[in-house]
């Protein structure tokens, strides 16, 4: 179903957000176990920011992807999209849900180089 209207556009919204879970959930009728892919992400983006005037934050999960150019290229693609802003998270491999249990992160080396390769390609674009 497309979406023809921005309910967060009265006063007082400032943003919205698009969750992994959201997209998940609402786009592709699957738990938010890491299924969605970075296209699916952007087609919401693009269906969101088509009728909404609003700054949309996004959640990018771990960059879809296992390197620092996998996250750059998200980031590229999410901003190209209508993203006006983004988080990824520091979850290692297959990424699962924040609130499940048995999680593990990446070293704080690896998210700095993705951080730093993300927020060079955000800058430049």
């Amino acid at each position: 179903m497309p979406i023809t209207h921005c309910w967060p556009s009265a006063p007082g919204y400032q943003a919205i957000y698009l969750s992994g879970g959201g997209v998940a959930a609402g786009s592709l009728g699957l738990p938010d176990l890491g299924i969605s892919t970075l296209d699916d992400v952007l087609t919401d983006i693009r269906r969101i920011t088509d009728v909404c005037p609003l700054p949309l934050l996004v959640d990018a999960d771990i960059g879809f992807g296992s390197s620092a150019f996998n996250v750059a290229r998200t980031v590229k693609s999410m901003i190209k999209a209508g993203a006006a802003a983004l988080h990824i998270e520091d979850q290692i491999g297959a990424k699962r849900c924040g609130h499940r249990p048995n999680k593990a992160i990446v070293s704080k080396e690896e998210m700095g180089g993705q951080n730093s390769c993300g927020g060079g390609c955000a800058y430049r674009s």
